[in-house]
């Protein structure tokens, strides 16, 4: 997982929260590409940019309406052998827990082994593709919490342990694994709680793939812990299960909004890394995220044996989750710490959007700017104005809910500049 770290590679934390999962891999300086400046160039309708805002506020606000989802399937991913300094497994039971006994999905682990272990997940996740018959209307869920680096390539690549000079361990290269799940037929949610997570590798998919990851690209995610990915989305889950279906963008603004929501503490390693979500789809023109809900029980029984069935816990009934049973995890499990400010407001995502309308400077007031936005209605309540200006063409600054942020459409006259 990644991490805030402000510490040389061969350091020891002064804490196992911020224990992170790998450390970071090294960075240069890149000239600016040529498509960069290209992008300065283009321009957007009013009326496209405003037909992609409504898509977009409706694929993170479903208006109720649960998964629309016949199975959900769950293939949780960690190393056979752990790194003692991050023993995840404590933090998969209790996310196994909440997957299986409040959602109903159905759930399986899978341990990497230190042999053939490239070819081993690769090969567990085509048969994971096909699980069901690989049907359009099931969901797919891979999660893995470990350690994880950057290659040369700038890909994504699992390992047993950290990252240090001339060691050598088993490693997975994730990124060219996980275009299958995006070639599968069904809707695919990619959970990924390691360092330098944030990267996106995205191939031209079939269904949906949205991926969650703990922290951006080259940068450190957190470990087993309090302030860890895999604690925040847990919670998240739990609480978000009383609703009858939310969207990935909105679970994402929880994980998101919980995990900066510490009070800095002036330790050795410290770090709160945002989590970052990505949307990758072929469907240019209907935007649309996949959305969570609890299962009906009698779906989730084919797989499963009545002895397993029988040891089921309620939700109501698993308050074991923070029992020091769980290999002294008891701290892990603690909604609120007592150094967060939680809850916070959501951020909003700010972007600059360039217009090739002809508008006067006297149309760039956030008041005018409101009356258009009053022509669609889905998005009236959720974007605002910040400013505009006028240069040859119009620039303008919105920001939208951060949960949208995903299924704003790549355009090169959509610029995202970050969170405000």
């Amino acid at each position: 997982m990644e991490g805030h770290s402000t510490s040389d590679e061969d350091s020891e934390p002064a804490s196992s929260s911020f224990n992170s999962r790998s450390p970071h891999s090294s960075t240069s300086s890149v000239p600016p590409r040529a498509e960069d400046w290209d992008r300065t160039l283009r321009h957007i309708g009013l009326e496209d940019f405003g037909k992609a805002l409504e898509n977009a506020t409706k694929a993170v606000y479903p208006n109720g309406k649960t998964s629309r989802y016949s199975r959900v399937y769950v293939l949780l991913i960690c190393w056979e052998t752990q790194d003692p300094q991050l023993p995840v497994e404590c933090e998969i039971r209790g996310l196994r827990n909440v997957l299986e006994n409040v959602y109903n999905y159905d759930v399986e682990e899978f341990r990497i082994p230190d042999s053939e272990s490239h070819a081993e997940v690769s090969e567990k996740i085509n048969s994971f593709v096909k699980v069901g018959g690989n049907s359009s209307n099931d969901l797919k869920i891979v999660y893995y919490a470990g350690h994880s680096r950057l290659s040369c390539t700038k890909e994504l690549v699992w390992s047993t342990l950290p990252e240090k000079k001339n060691a050598k361990c088993p490693i997975v290269i994730w990124s060219g694994i996980q275009r299958s799940l995006e070639m599968a037929q069904s809707d695919v949610l990619i959970l990924l709680d390691c360092c330098s997570s944030g990267v996106a590798h995205a191939s031209e998919g079939r269904g949906l793939t949205e991926v969650i990851c703990a922290c951006p690209f080259d940068s450190k995610a957190n470990g087993v812990g309090q302030y860890s990915f895999t604690q925040a989305l847990t919670t998240e889950l739990r609480l978000l299960s009383k609703k009858p279906g939310f969207s990935v963008g909105e679970l994402y603004t929880s994980v998101y909004t919980r995990m900066q929501s510490f009070l800095a503490q002036g330790i050795e390693n410290e770090s709160y890394p945002p989590p970052v979500h990505f949307a990758f789809t072929q469907e240019e023109f209907l935007r649309r995220s996949i959305v969570l809900s609890i299962q009906d029980p009698q779906v989730r029984g084919e797989r499963e044996s009545e002895a397993n069935s029988s040891k089921r816990r309620s939700f109501e009934n698993s308050d074991e989750l923070g029992s020091k049973q769980e290999n002294g995890c008891d701290d892990v499990r603690r909604s609120i710490p007592k150094d967060s400010l939680y809850p916070l407001d959501a951020p909003r995502a700010l972007f600059a959007v360039r217009f090739k309308d002809d508008l006067r400077a006297e149309d760039l007031s956030v008041e005018l700017f409101r009356d258009w936005l009053r022509a669609i209605p889905a998005a009236a309540e959720e974007v605002c104005i910040e400013a505009g200006f006028k240069c040859f063409s119009t620039l303008v600054f919105i920001t939208v809910p951060i949960s949208m942020r995903a299924y704003v459409p790549d355009n090169p006259a959509i610029f995202y500049l970050g969170t405000v």
